[in-house]
């Protein structure tokens, strides 16, 4: 009940949900009920352009084409004026923004194999130079292909231990690998507050249970006292290689590059949230043949 109550809504009280378009309809029903007989507001944030719910949506995206709604009219994210014009082109599927990403060198094309390691590649150049990068695809399976690739690699160059712990994914992890935690655990405690959903850390040890002890992949949040041990039926169901990750999953996040496996098929939202979520577009490109501007993923 001490639980429950401390996460009721109050009078008065802003409830913001962010990246409001993956909200499924039921729970945003159930949200602004509650807050209603709280007498309590809700605001939703997001970009309905971006991808919607896996589960029954569009509410958002309902909401926000019916208005009254505040929009954002200025673009801070980008480096270069060209990317963020770019940008909402591509939100709004116009084949013509595809030229415009060619035009600068945001395309490489190759076989899938090529482009898996190309990828790598970019990203290790990225993170040895001190930048951060995110490698994304669409689907769960390419993701795994790389992250057990990036595995291979660390353990080839020595920097990754090749024995370690069944994770999750079902790849394994040695001590060096990067990881990431795919549930809240308010128990485990850490220097920002608790493990988080989404959070991204270096193992640093591997016990005989199956725990494993890990520090922040952030070096801002690398304190003496940063590191935590994570238990062994932790990791086992919720613990997965953290080198890449689905598009779904890096909607809302700002970092300094982004590289992408594309390939036919993928959805003018994947495509716009994966190349929409880098600074720079330098030496920044998404491995893939470039849609062409005939493709119905960009007739809306």
């Amino acid at each position: 009940m001490s639980e429950q109550a401390r996460w009721a809504f109050a009078p008065g009280q802003l409830v913001v949900v962010d990246e409001a378009s993956l909200a499924d309809t039921r729970t945003l029903a159930a949200l602004v009920q509650h807050a209603s007989q709280a007498r309590a507001k809700v605001l939703l944030v997001g970009d309905h352009l971006q991808r919607g719910s896996v589960d029954a949506g569009d509410a958002f995206a309902m909401l926000a084409r019916r208005g009254p709604t505040a929009e954002l009219t200025s673009l801070w994210r980008f480096t270069r004026p060209w990317e963020a014009r770019a940008s909402l082109e591509l939100r709004r599927g116009h084949p013509r923004a595809l030229d415009t990403y060619t035009a600068h060198g945001a395309f490489t094309a190759g076989s899938h194999d090529a482009m898996l390691d190309a990828a790598l590649d970019a990203v290790l150049t990225a993170r040895e130079t001190g930048h951060t990068a995110v490698l994304q695809a669409v689907d769960n399976r390419t993701v795994r292909d790389l992250n057990a690739r990036a595995h291979a690699d660390g353990v080839l160059s020595g920097t990754v231990t090749p024995d370690g712990v069944t994770l999750h994914d079902g790849l394994m992890a040695g001590v060096g690998d990067r990881i990431v935690t795919r549930r809240n655990h308010r128990r485990l405690t850490t220097v920002t507050g608790f493990v988080r959903n989404g959070d991204l850390w270096d193992i640093t040890a591997i016990h005989t249970d199956g725990s494993l002890r890990a520090r922040p992949a952030d070096p801002a949040h690398r304190s003496a006292d940063a590191s935590i041990l994570l238990p062994a039926a932790y990791v086992a169901e919720h613990v997965e290689l953290g080198y890449a990750t689905t598009t779904a999953r890096s909607q809302g996040i700002t970092v300094d590059q982004t590289h992408t496996i594309a390939a036919p098929g993928m959805g003018r939202e994947d495509l716009y949230v994966a190349m929409s979520r880098g600074r720079d577009p330098v030496e920044r490109g998404t491995p893939c043949p470039p849609p062409t501007p005939t493709d119905p993923r960009f007739s809306r």
